[in-house]
């Protein structure tokens, strides 16, 4: 939020280090409670996700909603702020708010306007926590040289090209979020080097500053730097080492959304008040007046949109949430980026100093002003209205949390809204386990039809119709999807799997190998196209499709890896090698596989192996 400059000298102040109160200052304003509370995240809501996603989507009318808001009362309420910004505050907002229009009517749009969110919030993160570390410091009377700002802002940077790579490492899962699709190899050694810059900037930057300042004067830079560390370069880490899902998810909602937004908020108001303050006296500020205005406007940023465009323009829900969040944040992370300067002297001034500045008499803050009577009436109203809608969209969300949501309550969402692509999904799958058939069947119509553009609810009429046997009909759908999506990586699966159960195994074999050049990392198409392969006499084929199976399995962390089948595996393995004229190779594999099935206690497959070491030799 705060970025740094070259100092400003402020004759006749006095300075304090903290904004509120120290604990308030250095766990919310520099983030001190990280640890905990994403060792709460990890680990405890894992165990509860349902029950924590509907406090977490509770908390972001109370917490991330209001925060958009406060940006925008930062630079709209004043005259002079809008002049001042005008050509963020008018043009390219409009820009924003064309595109969000854009993707409504072109859903094409939403992958990229979704990824601009993604890619850009952890950086709005970074400058956040370096701006307050330079205000911190300036709040201590430190003087930072452009040596040392330079080693603590590369430091930043390197920690947010650090997460921008494990974004874009390999593809993407998510439908809505684009990648560059880095290959491991590159994707590691840009983390590494940017872990590298990280700590070797820090410490240079820190190392310098303690020579010539006490330590409790660096203290809250300093807590910010390790929030930046367990926000950043350890979510890589923990990702890398463990089943915890990718960062993307992370930085979009939960707990680290919930701590930034309240960080942002901490220093927000200290600047509203400063503000009304030094506009209209001590008694022009009013907390409640002020947190009320970003309550009911966030909600007004977020809510009412999807709800107008899918119930009038019946345009799907969910799409219209994800594109309604992403041209809000980047308008948030534009808007962020120059109304928070600590070189402009009013920001200096409420946060670096502790004077409140020249009075402007007569100028109270919209938060605060008088309003006539029908104006005040029209307020309340919309307010009561927005409070409404707000509490309508937190019950309806409540009802559909969950993996196993009963069918009774889904339908009361289906009531509340009907055009929802994921409403009539969840149906479909309860009508699954009631045995429903033709209730799942409507409801996986009625899912393609609230949102055609999303190949999701087509792969779920493939796999039910595949579960219910009707095969020529699933392959006749699946065939209508990649019409529509060519490169859809379980598209191409299943029609291999089609065109192999037809006796068509060349068409199985391009289909698969299309897959793989779309997503590289399906062990399951490698095993696949590998023993057909192997099956079709083209053992020399096959080799690499094996290995790349046996390796991806290996590197998975998502589960324990079967030692029955990697065994059987790399005998399969190790006969093409045999087949290929590798004898010596193919003895090593039955070798490995003999150890591994031995120490399985999976005696006969480890005794075939060792057979077959005996006779490759």
């Amino acid at each position: 939020m705060t970025r740094s400059s070259t100092p400003v000298a402020l004759a006749g102040t006095t300075r304090t280090r903290w904004i509120s109160r120290p604990v308030i200052d250095l766990a919310v304003g520099c983030g001190g409670w990280s640890l905990p509370v994403l060792l709460l995240a990890y680990v405890l809501i894992d165990s509860a996700a349902d029950r924590w996603a509907v406090v977490f989507y509770a908390l972001a009318l109370l917490c991330n909603y209001p925060h958009y808001m406060a940006t925008v009362h930062r630079a709209y309420a004043q005259l002079d702020d809008r002049q001042a910004y005008r050509v963020f505050t008018h043009y390219v907002t409009a820009v924003i708010v064309s595109l969000a229009v854009a993707a409504h009517v072109r859903p094409a749009l939403l992958p990229w306007l979704f990824t601009a969110y993604v890619m850009w919030s952890p950086w709005h993160y970074a400058a956040q926590n370096f701006g307050l570390s330079m205000m911190f410091l300036r709040r201590a009377d430190v003087v930072v040289s452009r040596r040392e700002r330079r080693w603590l802002h590369s430091s930043f940077v390197a920690s947010y090209v650090l997460l921008l790579a494990a974004f874009n490492q390999g593809a993407s899962r998510d439908r809505v979020v684009l990648s560059l699709e880095l290959p491991d190899s590159m994707a590691w050694t840009i983390q590494a080097a940017s872990a590298l810059v990280f700590v070797g900037g820090s410490l240079l930057a820190f190392g310098s500053l303690a020579r010539r300042t006490t330590l409790k004067a660096l203290v809250p830079p300093l807590v910010l730097c390790s929030t930046q560390a367990l926000w950043f370069v350890v979510p890589v880490l923990v990702s890398q080492l463990s089943v915890i899902p990718g960062a993307q998810f992370s930085y979009s909602a939960g707990a680290l959304a919930l701590m930034h937004s309240a960080q942002y908020l901490w220093i927000t108001q200290h600047y509203a008040q400063r503000e009304s303050i030094r506009r209209a006296g001590p008694s022009g500020w009013n907390r409640p007046r002020y947190w009320a205005l970003l309550v009911i406007g966030g909600v007004a940023l977020f809510i009412p949109v999807p709800w107008a465009a899918s119930l009038i323009g019946h345009v799907d829900f969910t799409s219209s949430v994800l594109i309604v969040a992403a041209a809000v944040n980047v308008h948030h992370f534009v808007l962020d980026g120059v109304v928070w300067k600590l070189r402009d002297v009013r920001v200096s001034q409420a946060l670096v100093s502790t004077e409140d500045g020249p009075r402007i008499p007569g100028s109270p803050t919209p938060s605060v002003a008088l309003v006539s009577g029908r104006r005040r009436l029209v307020l309340v109203t919309a307010s009561v209205a927005l409070i409404g809608l707000a509490l309508v969209d937190q019950f309806r969300y409540a009802l559909v949390a969950g993996q196993r949501v009963d069918a009774a309550s889904l339908e009361i969402a289906r009531a509340l809204n009907p055009h929802d692509s994921r409403i009539h999904l969840r149906l479909a799958a309860a009508s699954q386990r009631s045995g429903a058939r033709d209730a799942a069947e409507a409801s996986l119509a009625a899912a393609i039809d609230a949102n055609p553009h999303d190949p999701t609810p087509r792969h779920a009429k493939v796999k039910w119709l595949i579960e219910s046997e009707r095969l020529g009909e699933a392959s006749r759908e699946n065939t209508a999807l990649l019409a529509l999506w060519p490169r859809d990586p379980d598209a191409l699966v299943n029609a291999g799997v089609f065109a192999q159960r037809r006796g068509d195994v060349e068409g199985a074999v391009a289909a698969w190998r299309r897959a793989l050049i779309e997503a590289d990392d399906r062990a399951d198409v490698h095993l696949y196209l590998a023993e057909l392969l192997d099956a079709s006499k083209r053992p020399v084929e096959a080799v690499p499709h094996y290995q790349r199976y046996l390796e991806l399995v290996v590197r998975s962390r998502s589960s324990k890896a079967d030692p029955r089948r990697v065994a059987l595996t790399l005998i399969k393995l190790a006969d093409c090698l045999s087949q290929s004229g590798q004898p010596n190779v193919a003895a090593t594999q039955y070798t490995l596989a003999a150890q591994i099935a031995g120490a399985a206690g999976l005696t006969e497959i480890a005794a075939a192996a060792v057979e077959r070491v005996g006779r490759s030799r």
